[in-house]
């Protein structure tokens, strides 16, 4: 039942209980009048029964009216199995647009994005010998997530970030690399791909420029459309087999086995002429359009928004595909093969204040593999990344942090009835100092690893064998600094972090790399990127905000990420310039008394534009790094580079 309807079956139950109390009050006081009457042997005359009768119509009236509220109402939605009492269906198009009125009447904001050619050529190996080699870094076994390069060991498939074009490059029995074919893509610029055994697939958006026009005439002035689209190529001949158009944004996808997930984001204004998300797809030469129908758009009472984000599965078997939608504003998300969980920030004007929350919306793959929206639930604080989230044995466990260093473990358990997650406990006693937020967490099993910082870094390690009673270990490993990115290195006592250094009054100073036994109050290892004495200098690593830049290899022993950077002289009131793009490889064994070796640096050219080295690809002990138009190829076991390709 709805707020509105819960409000009129309030008003009328008062309305009908208090003409009951006086029907009833009337009849007693009427019988007690008479029994006067008679013991007395007084005449009175009898009260009308017209208070009887109006008494008695209103009561019987209000408890039909009541009793037609309940009756007429839409039942809660059982989906799955789950009875729905939290998200509602939103049911029309009038629904949906006096929602987003109501959303838009109050300031707030949300937190929270041509061609195929000959063919494949060269001596590429078809043989039943698998080639080792390591591709992205992803979070979880069995989940793969979506970058500007993928491997199968045999060919190499990379897209310059903010690109058109797609370059494949086999990879020789020899170890060496050709071009062998790009794919220019013209106003389709390139965000993810994946590849499977026989699909290369694009996520990215195409562009088009519209004139501005006043009245008949057009000014010269440009504004620019874009279109989330999925391209999927068949890699025997690189033939586009199916497209797939939306008109809301890709935020977030993952590919579990033969189905791709897409979570996008659509901002609605009111009275738009369509409110549905639209979908245009195209297969073996025929288009199709759909709209999702407003039954499978839900909303939640409590949480206004213009924003709405739509969870879409395809079956790369047969590129089917279903969705549903929620009025919700989703920035993050955590997956594995049995769930996923996306996270809303969200706003409420309520007491002429603003509100904030954080929304957990559960997702679970049913018996199709297909996204089901299935539980919720609210948090306070923070979740920076993925890495903050994990599901095992059934429970659901976040880390949040907050501006005030208020950091919380929760763990939750999904109610079997309702679309609810039930919290079963809560940890933020002895989880940081004073003013720490948390920087990074790893998840292990039944450990997980928190690291939070203000001046200095301690690194917890949290038992969470008993989900009711979590216990943070003693012994937390200090030191200056933190690492933004923790890795189980094998055992499970070993971690390897990478993050910032810093000085005493918590001042980063440059990137780190250490190496952990969490049995031991400091780190067995740390190697330090030294400060560059010039006056004008500046490096960074997209790794510290994006994992999956990272090359990590356990096995192997690889840790390894690109490390740009620029300096510039004052030389006679003229200015040098000069931007280095370098890779740094780092040798990880525990078992050595120096834990992290001192890195192997791979440089490519300098330029006078910023070439920046984006990945680095190893297969069979061969390390290559891409750049927009390099790629550089060092051997492992020869300690040299062996490889310089220009491609563009």
């Amino acid at each position: 039942m709805t707020v509105f309807g819960w409000i009129m079956s309030i008003v009328f139950s008062g309305i009908a209980l208090f003409f009951i109390y006086k029907f009833f009050m009337d009849i007693i006081w009427h019988n007690r009048l008479n029994k006067f009457r008679e013991n007395h042997e007084l005449e009175i005359e009898k009260i009308k029964s017209g208070a009887f009768i109006r008494n008695g119509y209103v009561s019987v009236l209000s408890i039909f009216v009541i009793m037609v509220m309940v009756m007429t109402q839409v039942p809660n939605p059982v989906i799955n199995h789950k009875t729905y009492v939290d998200a509602q269906s939103v049911a029309s198009y009038q629904s949906l647009n006096r929602m987003i009125a109501d959303s838009q009447s109050a300031y707030r904001w949300d937190i929270v994005p041509e061609g195929a050619g000959d063919g494949l050529e060269g001596d590429v190996s078809a043989d039943d010998v698998n080639r080792s080699y390591t591709d992205t870094n992803i979070q979880v076994e069995g989940v793969d997530e979506a970058d500007v390069i993928k491997t199968d060991g045999y060919q190499i498939y990379y897209a310059p970030a903010y690109g058109n074009q797609l370059y494949v490059f086999d990879v020789l029995d020899s170890g060496e690399i050709i071009l062998n074919q790009t794919i220019d893509l013209d106003t389709y610029y390139i965000e993810g791909i994946f590849l499977t055994d026989t699909k290369v697939i694009l996520i990215g958006y195409a562009y088009e420029e519209n004139p501005y026009y006043y009245s008949m005439f057009d000014y010269g002035w440009y504004y620019t459309d874009d279109t989330a689209s999925v391209l999927i190529y068949d890699r025997t001949d690189l033939t586009l087999d199916f497209s797939l158009t939306t008109d809301s944004h890709f935020y977030q996808y993952r590919l579990i086995d033969n189905m791709l997930y897409l979570l996008s984001q659509k901002y609605l204004y009111t009275d738009l002429e369509e409110y549905r998300p639209s979908y245009e797809t195209t297969s073996d030469g025929i288009e199709n359009s759909y709209l999702l129908p407003y039954e499978d758009i839900f909303y939640f009472e409590d949480y206004q928004t213009n924003s709405m984000s739509v969870i879409t599965s395809i079956n790369l078997d047969d590129y089917t595909y279903q969705a549903q939608a929620f009025m919700v504003s989703i920035s993050l998300i955590y997956a594995n093969t049995n769930s996923l969980y996306a996270i809303s920030y969200g706003y409420n004007y309520d007491n002429d204040s603003y509100q904030s929350f954080t929304r957990i919306l559960k997702f679970r793959f049913d018996e199709e593999k297909v996204l089901t929206y299935v539980a919720n639930a609210d948090v306070q604080g923070y979740i920076e990344n993925q890495y903050w989230m994990d599901e095992y044995d059934g429970y659901f466990r976040v880390v949040t942090s907050s501006w005030q260093g208020d950091n919380r473990l929760y763990i939750f358990e999904e109610d079997e009835t309702i679309d609810k997650l039930n919290e079963i406990s809560m940890t933020t006693d002895g989880l940081g100092e004073e003013n720490e937020r948390v920087k990074s967490v790893r998840f292990n099993g039944d450990i997980a690893q928190v690291v939070t910082f203000e001046t200095h870094d301690p690194l917890y390690t949290i038992d969470l064998s008993n989900p009711l009673s979590p216990v943070i270990e003693e012994g937390e490993i200090i030191e200056d600094g933190y690492s933004a990115y923790l890795h189980v290195w094998g055992n499970d006592d070993y971690l390897v972090g990478f993050g910032f250094d810093a000085d005493q009054n918590g001042f980063t100073t440059g990137l780190k790399l250490s190496a952990y036994d969490t049995n031991i109050s400091t780190p067995l290892d740390t190697y330090s990127f030294a400060d560059n004495d010039e006056t004008h200098y500046y490096s960074y690593s997209e790794a510290i905000y994006n994992p999956r830049a990272l090359l990590i290899n356990v096995e192997k022993g690889l840790f390894a990420f690109p490390v740009n950077s620029y300096s510039y002289q004052e030389i006679e009131s003229d200015y040098d310039w000069s931007y280095t793009a370098s890779y740094y490889i780092f040798k990880v064994d525990f078992n050595q008394s120096q834990v992290i070796e001192d890195p192997i640096i791979i440089s490519h050219d300098e330029t006078e534009y910023y070439n920046a080295i984006s990945r680095g690809i190893e297969i069979e002990n061969r390390i290559y790094t891409f750049s927009r138009d390099q790629v550089y190829a060092y051997d492992l076991n020869t300690h040299s580079t062996v490889q310089v390709l220009n491609f563009m």
